[in-house]
């Protein structure tokens, strides 16, 4: 089976591009603007890739595509905060919207990797609007910062019929001044909702929902490795607000998930509510394993008479100790009573945590977006003479120089391995294909990360008087480009005198 779908990849990779889709590489806004309407209506599925850098935009920007156009649209960037839309408080974000296509069950919608910030509108929607009636709609690794709006101040997403799947997102600081969802509103007509691995801070909505509100008609909702912490909202589910109307194919699944240090919700579920009434004598079937909250309740629980049918086991209530939870930082510290505390089987479980960390390394998953790490991030080591430096030695000594790394939870994934001199005589690199130095700026290695244990570069005496910076690290976008804010490294001051 492997390599029968190993034949197929190639194949598929193999065919010409231009029969598949069309590529916009795009680093100005009026570049987007251009792409967002050549797209929606070249009759192919289509990418639009964003450079990285802050595109200021002090106009609304839409993807409406003619009404025959069903294609998929992938808007990608280079990663949140790296590509920044920002609108400035001055118009409302992006809007995908395909709601007028005649058939948009191919129509399949795909934003990564971008921040949304500053957008402000006056009714629906914040930094972005997504609106299908078939078409699935994924979004993965982006930020909603500072958005404005009546509903859905940092998103909202809205469809007939489609899966609507949020994960690795951060949605922080974003108001829904008039109604619900101030970080995101979720708005299905009969497809799965799925919330996976995101974080939600300091988001406020004048009624429900102040982190996340999520509404279905006739499908199931699933909450796993979910953060909320310091959300506010007047009516109900300051954290998270669930509504399961009408149908009876109705169900939620809330599993490892944190909701904590909400305020507000003075009519219930300061923390988590739940709408689960489908008739006002039975609920709908809600399931709840291994989560953190406080203050939680359901619709049905509040009506003489209605019978609830909830599933819970292996919920805690306990300060889950956040690093610093008022400047959002909702990683998890190592005596916090969410580590290890999930199930293992909860659905939509993805193997790595919101920031591509490993899920499971201690063979428990933790509760809430974050995977506690000892060793989060690549740690790097350079010595000379088996000293961190900085080192002064006189001309003719013997100098040998090591480096070490320990991958921490980043092993496996492909980087940009650096080890860079800037020397007396101009910058010079470590060549690993070659084990020697040469010559100018560019990755050491590109591969994958893995523990490395000390290993000499370099034994000499005949280094030149004068002062050396030397420097070794990796960075985690494996591009050939040195990419600062995704580098991990040490760097070693030496000084060979005369």
């Amino acid at each position: 089976m492997k390599k029968a779908f190993a034949l197929v990849f190639i194949l598929f990779c193999s065919m010409p591009l231009n029969a598949l889709a069309d590529t916009f590489n795009v680093s100005t806004v009026a570049q987007l603007e251009g792409a967002l309407t050549a797209a929606g209506a070249n009759g192919t599925n289509d990418s639009i890739l964003l450079a990285a850098g802050t595109y200021t935009v002090t106009g609304s920007l839409a993807y409406m595509p003619a009404a025959s156009e069903n294609k998929s649209i992938v808007i990608r960037g280079a990663g949140a905060g790296s590509s920044i839309l920002d609108f400035g408080g001055v118009t409302g974000g992006l809007a995908v919207y395909l709601a007028d296509l005649t058939d948009d069950s191919s129509a399949h919608v795909l934003v990564r990797g971008i921040t949304f910030q500053h957008a402000i509108e006056g009714s629906f929607y914040g930094g972005l609007y997504v609106e299908t009636k078939l078409a699935n709609v994924t979004v993965e690794g982006c930020e909603f910062r500072n958005n404005t709006s009546g509903y859905g101040g940092g998103a909202y997403f809205d469809t007939a019929g489609g899966t609507i799947s949020i994960a690795n997102c951060v949605f922080v600081d974003n108001t829904a001044q008039f109604g619900v969802g101030g970080g995101t509103l979720v708005d299905s007509g009969g497809g799965p909702i799925v919330l996976s691995n995101n974080i939600f801070s300091g988001n406020w909505a004048e009624e429900d929902g102040g982190g996340a509100y999520l509404y279905t008609l006739n499908d199931s909702i699933t909450v796993t490795n979910n953060s909320f912490a310091g959300n506010y909202t007047h009516d109900r589910g300051a954290g998270l607000f669930v509504w399961m109307a009408w149908e009876p194919g109705c169900a939620g699944y809330i599993y490892n998930t944190i909701s904590r240090g909400n305020s507000g919700a003075l009519y219930g579920g300061r923390d988590i509510y739940i709408n689960d009434t489908k008739d006002d004598i039975t609920g709908y079937p809600v399931y709840l394993y291994n989560n953190d909250f406080s203050i939680f309740d359901t619709n049905c629980e509040s009506r003489l008479g209605c019978t609830p049918q909830i599933v819970a086991a292996g919920n805690i209530d306990a300060d889950p100790l956040f690093l610093n939870a008022a400047a959002d930082d909702l990683h998890l510290t190592d005596a916090s009573p969410c580590r290890d505390a999930g199930t293992n089987s909860a659905p939509w479980l993805l193997a790595k945590d919101f920031e591509k960390d490993a899920r499971i390394i201690n063979g428990t998953v933790d509760i809430g977006a974050d995977e506690f790490a000892l060793s989060i991030f690549p740690l790097a080591d350079i010595k000379a003479n088996g000293s961190d430096g900085p080192l002064t030695v006189s001309s003719g000594t013997r100098i040998t120089v090591t480096v070490s790394l320990d991958a921490g939870a980043y092993g496996g994934d492909s980087a940009d391995w650096w080890l860079l001199a800037e020397t007396p005589k101009g910058p010079v690199r470590y060549d690993y294909a070659t084990k020697s130095w040469v010559a100018g700026t560019a990755p050491s290695h590109q591969g994958q990360l893995a523990d490395l244990n000390p290993v000499q570069v370099l034994d000499t005496t005949n280094l030149p008087p004068g002062l050396y910076a030397i420097q070794f690290g990796v960075d985690l976008v494996m591009n050939g480009v040195f990419d600062s804010d995704q580098f991990h490294g040490d760097i070693l001051s030496l000084e060979v005198t005369d």
